[in-house]
């Protein structure tokens, strides 16, 4: 509704009793089209970003807005897109969050043009906190990108700090945060969440069973001091929340549609891909409400998301990178490779790094601009892979490849036991020392240099290295150690003072 249009609707519903003098209505409309019309922000997104991230577009959504309105970050004017009279975009720089803090958002309406009041909206605050070292998600972080920075020196330990036998059914993606580990593991009538104290190994509380469909086990999120589930069923999905310190139900919403890949959770929101019905859903994590919902006709896999994007791979033209606001689930931009096909299920996977969107097609990689959509080249490597600003690393074909983002050619190659086929993992510290993490199946694990392919450590274990994830100076390590994918969960401290 136009913002003057809406004033007057207030102004109609307030009761007239006998004939007020003309003058006595003409005050009494104007002070109920200024009352109604003062501009307010409801809710900005994202309400939390990393310091020194890259510059990125906030969603403000509120009321009273006009196409003169102007977001301010602590006061000053930021380029403000007018969306419409409950919707403005605004760019937020790079220098506005390179240290940790927080800002005031506002939005003013300088001249009190088209039906809105001049002055000040109310504020709302947006944290800008240290990048995490947890691994929350499918490939580390929300953006998929398989990169963490840790606090301190990394340091390769000569034996493990704990070992837990999982049992029987295959695990989960493997969350480390909130001092624990969250994993999931396939049972015949769905799966079981358990969380592990990270120090020790010991069970923390769990298993919890999760109804469902046998085969698989479901894919684990956390966010904001809970655990999110997303597990297929007979009748279509459903994402669980649990409380992380005492993995209490907090809620449970239906998805509609079967095949529910690995949830990444972000910023208050839950995004999960149904292939059963190629839906992309957003769950509000304090409620479990569904906030939005759009068919995109994906192929599965996990959403990558960063401050201002949600990003999916589809199949609508060939194989296709979409972006969508978080806040709204408005797509902003929709772009095919042009060649290939979208991968299926986990494959389908986009990563989000060095402000490029990394599509996995039939042929590789396709990229794109993060905020335009535009082409900006391809890999011939396929995702998943580990990225820094100049390098990726892919795995997955017998050995692990150091590749040039700027030219696409190969800058190493590690061979290992020429049976690597682990999702690589790149750990970082202060001092700059990398390392990319591989895992093979004659159940070997390395740490190979990521600037010379030199190997700096090796571990060996007993069956076939299944996944790695590192997060709060640690490494996880699953290994298959049965045919019915029976497995062990190894812990080794690999960095300090997280």
């Amino acid at each position: 509704m136009f913002a003057r249009t809406a004033c007057a609707a207030k102004y109609s519903r307030w009761p007239l009793r006998g004939a007020p003098s003309l003058g006595l209505l003409s005050l009494i409309a104007l002070l109920g089209i200024v009352a109604g019309c003062t501009t307010n922000v409801a809710s900005i997104s994202p309400t939390s970003v990393s310091s020194a991230g890259p510059a990125f577009k906030m969603t403000v959504l509120g009321s009273g807005f006009s196409s003169s309105s102007a977001v301010q970050w602590n006061g000053s004017n930021r380029s403000t897109t007018y969306v419409s009279a409950t919707e403005l975009l605004a760019q937020i720089n790079a220098a506005d969050i390179a240290t940790s803090g927080s800002a005031s958002i506002t939005v003013t309406n300088p001249n009190g043009s088209s039906g809105t009041s001049g002055g000040t909206s109310n504020a709302k605050t947006v944290s800008i906190v240290t990048p995490p070292v947890d691994a929350t998600t499918y490939r580390i972080d929300p953006a998929h990108d398989g990169a963490v920075t840790f606090t301190s020196s990394v340091r390769f330990p000569s034996a493990p700090a704990w070992q837990v036998n999982l049992g029987a059914g295959a695990p989960s993606n493997i969350v480390i945060a909130h001092s624990r580990v969250f994993v999931t593991t396939a049972t015949s009538t769905g799966s079981q969440l358990v969380a592990l104290d990270l120090a020790t190994g010991a069970t923390a509380w769990g298993p919890s069973a999760i109804a469902g469909a046998a085969g698989a086990a479901a894919g684990v999120a956390y966010d904001n001091g809970q655990i999110f589930v997303a597990q297929a069923n007979f009748n279509g999905s459903t994402l669980y929340a649990y409380d992380a310190d005492t993995g209490a139900l907090n809620w449970s919403t239906p998805l509609g549609a079967a095949a529910p890949g690995a949830p990444t959770a972000a910023d208050g929101m839950v995004f999960v891909i149904t292939a059963g019905n190629a839906t992309l859903d957003a769950v509000d994590e304090a409620t479990g409400a569904l906030a939005w919902q759009r068919s995109l006709s994906a192929s599965g896999g996990t959403p990558a998301v960063t401050a201002d994007g949600v990003y999916v791979a589809a199949t609508s033209s060939g194989c296709s990178a979409i972006d969508l606001r978080p806040a709204t689930g408005e797509i902003i931009w929709n772009s095919s490779a042009g060649t290939g096909s979208c991968p299926q299920a986990d494959a389908a996977t986009p990563a989000a790094a060095n402000q490029l969107v990394y599509l996995p097609t039939s042929s590789g990689t396709a990229i794109f601009s993060a905020e335009a959509g535009s082409g900006s080249g391809a890999l011939a490597d396929s995702l998943p892979a580990a990225f820094t600003s100049s390098s990726a690393y892919f795995g997955g074909s017998s050995n692990l490849d150091a590749v040039s983002l700027s030219n696409d050619g190969v800058q190493w190659t590690f061979n290992g036991d020429n049976q690597l086929d682990t999702s690589p993992i790149l750990v970082s510290d202060q001092a700059h020392d990398r390392y990319v993490l591989t895992g093979s199946s004659l159940g070997h694990v390395y740490a190979v240099d990521a600037t010379s392919g030199s190997q700096v450590w090796m571990q060996a274990l007993s069956g076939k290295v299944e996944q790695l994830a590192a997060g709060d100076g640690w490494l996880l390590v699953v290994v298959e150690t049965g045919n019915d994918s029976a497995g062990t969960l190894t812990a080794y401290t690999i960095a300090a003072n997280q």
